[in-house]
């Protein structure tokens, strides 16, 4: 965190409301005392000498209270300054200073010895720059020069005096095992760095190379570090990594734009296998090559994987087959903004249905986003066997083939797949045509979906009109074989281009009966209707549920084209007692047409209140 500064020699705590404090420097520097670092080292505090110890005194000593207490005025803190910014003064000249949560902290830790450990604990614990720290060792007085070699060293030498004379102004002292204790004081308690902007320091990779290499030097750096954060307006010091990696760390995130940044991380890569043994999450965004894809594979530990493979990468299908290497791997996300993922003269000729041995991906959550053709390389490059979950967002045109392929996939190959998520966003609004998909394709499509048995949770959403016409009928006639399903959303975008001649595929409101019929487990449904047959339902009126068991459906969102429906309050009465009668239990009922699926809420839930439905024999089935 920034709030520690530095000053030429030393750190200190900065952004505080009153005289600068320093916690490793002496409590008065007039009065020749001990360090603060000394002093509590040593346990010179009044009270840890006393012998009778006070309750509240016990409070204040407690290294699991304490910490609770500091956390909790840094809440504060922060709350007093959001409420202060938000009064406006009458006198603009007269605004205070903003308070800060540091500066009340900063004047505590200079107290005693557990408040110093509490306080320092807290204060370190999460850094935006890394110059506070490094600014601890004593060649980083002013600029940074580089380890000379010390007068002290000299004089242990055989060199005469005009050899000392001569390397007398280019000598710094080096404290040696005092020197890194003070380092480790501070450097232990760092568990997280978040560069985010241009370090103030940036280590020129000669000197780099001796600090690295320096006599009684800590292995790890820090012995506390748990992640690292590099945004792009820090990539000046990625060569720097190396300084950081240590066995502690379990999570990396670095952010490049161009391809010489790039090579500095992929510098560190190969030494990541070796030097960390819990590193479990590493994200990466920008330009990728099947060298750097090599690397991360090697990476065993890891678990969370995200890549964002910007414009400037070179990557063939196989490349993204090597992430299938990661044995622990359980969630890989791939953001593929280059042009096209390129086929090899050999991976063209093989087909989606041929078997390829490779690594079970077993228990993955797989979401990949990117254009149509990027997704289906993509998903054909995994080859998903046993995948739990799948999540898709596609950003530009994607035709009724690339998603009938996809479906097939997913579903057919692996019958493992509990999640299924396809989102279009804007995409979903950009067009209304598609080239027809082979009569062979969609039956090889709709029969994946129907041999399905484990899916739980299926959500396509923001979808063009045509993707939802060419789906609707598929999901109609897989749903009766979908017992597990619990959340089923299926709508199409607000904006989708409604052609004038498009087939009617989205089925009426007696829907819903199948649904209560035919998924006995469902408890969400968001399900695009078609808009000329709402009223359909409007004669029929349930007395009772027509089933012997409640359905448990408690949210139902109805989908149309026309954001106005109009219709009659006996046409919204018959709907609403016909959704009471099927769901009794539903809490929730929305609609694109809000205003007119308020009002039947409305009346659904006054139904629920008015019947008094009769005690239901399981073994006997109710009469419609």
């Amino acid at each position: 965190m920034s709030s520690i500064a530095s000053d030429p020699i030393e750190p200190i705590v900065s952004d505080v409301t009153g005289p600068t404090l320093r916690p490793d420097c002496s409590a008065d520097r007039t009065a020749g005392n001990l360090t603060l670092v000394q002093a509590v080292d040593n346990g010179d505090s009044e009270l840890a000498k006393q012998h009778d110890v006070g309750a509240r005194e016990q409070v204040f000593m407690s290294q699991d209270i304490l910490p609770l207490i500091f956390l909790h005025s840094k809440e504060l803190g922060q709350l007093d300054r959001d409420r202060d910014s938000d009064h406006e003064r009458a006198n603009s000249q007269e605004l205070a200073q903003p308070y800060s949560w540091k500066a009340s902290l900063a004047s505590l830790i200079v107290v005693n010895k557990s408040f110093f450990h509490t306080g320092t604990n807290l204060l370190w614990d999460t850094m935006d720059s890394f110059t506070p720290v490094l600014k601890l060792l004593p060649w980083f007085s002013g600029e940074y020069k580089g380890i000379g070699v010390s007068f002290s060293t000299l004089t242990r030498t055989t060199l005469g005096l005009l050899t000392r004379t001569l390397f007398s102004q280019q000598a710094y002292e080096y404290l040696g095992s005092k020197d890194w204790d003070r380092f480790r004081v501070y450097s232990s308690r760092i568990h997280h760095l978040k560069i985010e902007s241009t370090p103030d320091i940036v280590i020129p990779h000669d000197m780099l190379l001796q600090l690295l290499f320096l006599h009684q030097r800590p292995d790890p750096l820090f012995e506390g570090l748990h992640s690292i954060t590099f945004s792009g307006a820090a990539s000046q010091a990625l060569h720097m990594l190396f300084l950081f990696v240590g066995p502690p760390l379990q999570s990396l995130e670095v952010s490049v734009a161009t391809l010489e940044q790039q090579s500095k991380v992929l510098a560190v890569l190969p030494v990541l296998p070796k030097k960390t043994t819990s590193l479990d999450t590493f994200r990466y965004s920008g330009p990728l090559c099947r060298e750097f894809i090599l690397h991360v594979s090697n990476i065993k530990t890891l678990r969370l994987l995200r890549l964002k493979i910007e414009t400037e990468s070179r990557l063939t299908v196989s490349d993204v087959e090597l992430l299938r290497n990661l044995p622990n791997l359980r969630k890989l996300q791939l953001e593929l903004e280059l042009a096209g993922l390129e086929l090899s003269d050999d991976e063209a000729s093989v087909t989606w249905t041929k078997i390829r041995r490779k690594p079970e991906t077993y228990g993955w959550q797989l979401e990949l986003s990117g254009t149509g053709w990027n997704l289906m390389c993509a998903a054909w490059a995994i080859a998903p066997s046993l995948l739990r979950c799948v999540t898709l967002q596609a950003t530009g045109f994607a035709n009724n083939f690339v998603i009938s392929s996809l479906l097939s996939q997913f579903f057919a190959s692996n019958q493992s797949l509990e999640g299924f998520s396809m989102h279009f966003g804007e995409t979903g609004s950009l067009s209304s045509l598609s080239p027809p998909v082979k009569a062979n394709e969609i039956n090889a499509t709709t029969q994946a979906l129907k041999k399905h048995k484990n899916i739980v949770s299926f959500m396509m959403t923001d979808l063009p009109h045509f993707v939802g016409e060419f789906i609707s009928p598929m999901l109609q006639a897989s749903l009766p074989r979908w017992k597990r399903l619990k959340i089923l959303h299926f709508r199409l975008h607000e904006s989708a281009i409604v052609p004038e001649d498009g087939t009617k595929c989205f089925p009426s409101l007696t829907f819903l009966f199948t649904i209560c019929k035919e998924c006995p487990n469902i408890e969400e449904l968001d399900f695009q209707f078609d808009d000329d047959q709402i009223t359909e339902p409007a004669n029929i009126n349930w007395s009772r549920p027509p089933f012997p068991t409640v359905h448990p459906l408690r949210s139902l969102s109805i989908g149309t084209v026309d954001a106005y429906l109009e219709l009659e309050m006996v046409q919204k009465a018959a709907i609403g007692a016909y959704i009471a009668g099927l769901f009794p239990r539903l809490e929730s009922l929305t609609g694109f047409a809000d205003e007119t699926w308020r009002e039947i809420e409305v009346l659904v839930k006054v139904y629920q209140v008015v019947r008094d439905w009769d005690p239901i024999d399981p073994r006997t089935p109710s009469k419609a």
